[in-house]
C-alpha cells in the first residue's frame, strides 16, 4: 500500500509513505513542516498582480484608508496595462475632491484643480461640455431613411434639411433678434423626432415615471471621461432624459444626491432644443444645472434679466405721440405710424444680473421674457385662453382705453410648497414654479418703488391668464418650459447649499465646479433688442402698446429650512427608502 498526502502553503509541506513487505510494516516518513503565514494584505495581492483579491481586501478597510488604497491599486493596474480596470477602481473612490486630484496626477493636467480661468472654454454656441450638435449625422440619417428620393440634394423637389437656430439669436453687436417660423420648425421637428426614434435603442431612452439621477455619480463619470479626453455624452447632457424635477433624495450612507422625475426618450427638435419624444417638453439640461450650481456656491442671491427702454427713447416716444395726436391719421397709415413710433423709442436695453450673461441660462431668461412680450402685445400667436393685451383693452368697456401704454410684466417664482421630511433627506417641489405679474403686483411682491407702479385691468388680466394657462403656452412655445426647468434647478441648487446637503453626504462638487472637467456652453451676451410695438383701432381711438419688464429669480426664502413644510405622514420617507440606489453597476449613475 502506498499512500501520499500533500499540504500546500501556508500550512506547510509533508509527504508520508507506507510500504507493506512480507507481513511486516516499514514506515518511512519525510516531512518539512512550515510555520503558518499571515493572510496576505491588499498591498501584497496588488503587488503580485492579483487585483480582484486586493480590491476585496480594500473593502474591509476603515473608510479613511480605502481611498488611498484604491489609488495605489489603480496605479498598479495602469502599469500592468489594465486601463479600463484602473478607471473602474478610481470610480470607487468616494471622496470626489481626492478622486479629482488622483486623476490629475495620473492622467495629466487636463483636469487639474478647479480654477476661475476660462482659457480652455470654447466660445462657440452649442451644447456644453465641449459637445456640439451633430447636425451632419442627423441630416444624413433623415435624408437617407425618410422618403430619400424627395430631398433636393437627391434631385427631388419636396424639401431640404439644415441646422436651425434657437428662437432668438444674438448678432455681432449684441442685438437680439427673433427667429420664428412655426410651420417650418414644426415640419423639421417632426423629421427629427422620427430620426430620434430610429436612433433610440438603449435603456436610458425608455419611458420612466420616476427616473433617478445621482449627481455625485454623474460627476464621477465626468471626471473619468475628462481624464480620457472625452466630453459628456448625449445621455449626460440630457440628464438621462429627465423631463421635470419632482424630488431630491439624499443618501449620506452612499454619498448620493439624487434628482428624480418623469423621463424618457428625447430628440433635437424645434429651435434646436432637446425635447421629450412623447411630450415635446424640453428635458432638464446638465449645462443649466452646472451653471446654476457654480453660481450658487460662488455668489448666490437673486438673479434675472430685464428689458427696458432708455430714458431718451421714452422722451422721443412721448414727444412723437403728442405731436401725432394733434391730427387724425390718414386711412391705411396706422401700421406705418406704429412702426415709426417703435423707431422713436429705439432699441431697448437688456440687463442680466447675478448670472453669467454668456451662459445658456441667461439666454433662456432673456428669450422667455422677450417672447412673452411679443405674445403679450399680439406680435406672436397666443392661445384662445390667453388673448393678448390689446384684445383685452378693446374688450374692456369700463373706461376710456389708453392712447399709449408702456406695459410691464415680470416672470417670477410660483411654488405651492417645498416639502421635506423630519430628517431633511428628501425634498418635493410642488407647484408650477413660474408666474407672470403685472407691474403693480410685482412691485407689491418685491417692495420696490420703480416705474409707474400701476397696472390697468387688461394688464393684470393678461398676466393672470398667462399664469393660469402656463402649461398650454409651454406646450406651444417650449421656451417657457425651459424657464420652468431653470427655476426648478435654481431651487435645487439653493437647497444643496442652504440646507447643508453637500456637507451631509461629504460631496465637494469638485468635478462640477471645475471648467476643465466640464466646460459649459458660452453664447454671445445679448445687450439690446429692437422695440416692438403694436396698435389697434377702437372706434376713433388708437391703442398703442409696447412692453418691458423682466425675470426675477430669488429662491433663498423658499430654500430656507424654516420655510420648508414638514411632511409628517411618512410618505416622503417611505418613497425615499423605496428608491434608494441598490445593486448599481460600478459605473452607473441613473436608475428606474
Amino acid at each position: 500500500m502506498i499512500a501520499a498526502r500533500r499540504l500546500t502553503p501556508p500550512f506547510g509541506f509533508a509527504i508520508a509513505l507506507s510500504f507493506c513487505l512480507a507481513g511486516a510494516t516499514l514506515v518511512s516518513a519525510w516531512s518539512m513542516p512550515a510555520a503558518a503565514a499571515e493572510p496576505a494584505g491588499w498591498s501584497d495581492y496588488a503587488q503580485a498582480g492579483e487585483f480582484a483579491p486586493a480590491l476585496a481586501a480594500v473593502e474591509r478597510l476603515p473608510t479613511a484608508e480605502r481611498d488611498p488604497a484604491l489609488r495605489e491599486i489603480a496605479a498598479l493596474q495602469r502599469q500592468a496595462g489594465a486601463q479600463e480596470a484602473a478607471l473602474t477602481t478610481l470610480a470607487a473612490i468616494r471622496d470626489d475632491a481626492y478622486r479629482g486630484d488622483v486623476l490629475a496626477q495620473m492622467y495629466g493636467g487636463g483636469i487639474g484643480p478647479a480654477s476661475d480661468s476660462r482659457s480652455t472654454v470654447s466660445l462657440r454656441p452649442g451644447f456644453g461640455g465641449g459637445v456640439q450638435p451633430d447636425f451632419e449625422s442627423l441630416i444624413e440619417l433623415m435624408s437617407s431613411t425618410i422618403a430619400p428620393e424627395t430631398w433636393r440634394d437627391a434631385g427631388g423637389t419636396q424639401g431640404e434639411v439644415k441646422e436651425h437656430r434657437s428662437g432668438v439669436y444674438v448678432d455681432a453687436t449684441g442685438a437680439m433678434r427673433p427667429v420664428v417660423d412655426g410651420d417650418r420648425l414644426a415640419r423639421l421637428g417632426a423629421l427629427r423626432r422620427e430620426a430620434a426614434r430610429q436612433l433610440a435603442g438603449d435603456d436610458v431612452r425608455r419611458p420612466s415615471k420616476l427616473r433617478k439621477v445621482s449627481l455625485s455619480r454623474l460627476e464621477r463619470e465626468l471626471q473619468l471621461r475628462a481624464a480620457q479626453g472625452l466630453s459628456a455624452d448625449d445621455a449626460m447632457q440630457a440628464l438621462a432624459g429627465l423631463q421635470k424635477i419632482q424630488y431630491v433624495f439624499v443618501y449620506p450612507e452612499s454619498g448620493d444626491v439624487v434628482l428624480a422625475g418623469p423621463a424618457g426618450d428625447w430628440y433635437l427638435g424645434r429651435e434646436n432644443r432637446l425635447l421629450a419624444v412623447d411630450t415635446d417638453r424640453p428635458v432638464v439640461r446638465l449645462d443649466d444645472f452646472v451653471t446654476l450650481l457654480r453660481r450658487e456656491f460662488t455668489s448666490g442671491g437673486e438673479f434675472g434679466c430685464s428689458i427696458d427702454p432708455t430714458a431718451d427713447g421714452i422722451d422721443r416716444l412721448t414727444r412723437f405721440a403728442g405731436e401725432s395726436s394733434r391730427r387724425p391719421l390718414a386711412p391705411g397709415t396706422r401700421l406705418q405710424w406704429t412702426a415709426q413710433l417703435a423707431e422713436r423709442l429705439g432699441s431697448q436695453t437688456i440687463s442680466i444680473s447675478g448670472i453669467d450673461p454668456t451662459s445658456r441660462v441667461a439666454q433662456v431668461l432673456v428669450e422667455a421674457d422677450y417672447r412673452m412680450k411679443l405674445l403679450g402685445i399680439g406680435k406672436e400667436e397666443s392661445i384662445a385662453a390667453v388673448p393678448n393685451y390689446l384684445a383685452l383693452v378693446a374688450a374692456d368697456k369700463s373706461g376710456k382705453p389708453p392712447a399709449l401704454d408702456l406695459v410691464r410684466w415680470w416672470f417670477t417664482l410660483n411654488y405651492d410648497a417645498l416639502l421635506t421630511n423630519e430628517n431633511h433627506d428628501v425634498y418635493e417641489l410642488r407647484g408650477q414654479g413660474v408666474k407672470l405679474l403685472g407691474e403693480n403686483e410685482f412691485l407689491a411682491v418685491t417692495g420696490r418703488r420703480v416705474g409707474t407702479g400701476g397696472a390697468n385691468l387688461a394688464n393684470q388680466q393678461f398676466a393672470a391668464n398667462f399664469t393660469t394657462h402656463f402649461a398650454a403656452l409651454a406646450q406651444k412655445y417650449p421656451i417657457y418650459a425651459e424657464l420652468q426647468n431653470v427655476f426648478d434647478l435654481a431651487l435645487v441648487c439653493s437647497i444643496l447649499k442652504s440646507d447643508g446637503v453637500c456637507d451631509r453626504v461629504g460631496w465637494h462638487r469638485a468635478g462640477f465646479m471645475n471648467e476643465r472637467v466640464y466646460s459649459t456652453e458660452r453664447l454671445a451676451a445679448p445687450t439690446t433688442v429692437a422695440t416692438v410695438a403694436n396698435s389697434r383701432e377702437l372706434s376713433k381711438t388708437q391703442i398703442i402698446a409696447t412692453a418691458s419688464g423682466g425675470v426675477t429669480v430669488d429662491v433663498r426664502r423658499l430654500a430656507d429650512r424654516a420655510s420648508m413644510q414638514i411632511e409628517s405622514a411618512g410618505a416622503l420617507s417611505t418613497l425615499s427608502r423605496s428608491v434608494r440606489p441598490a445593486n448599481m453597476p460600478p459605473r452607473g449613475w441613473w436608475w428606474d
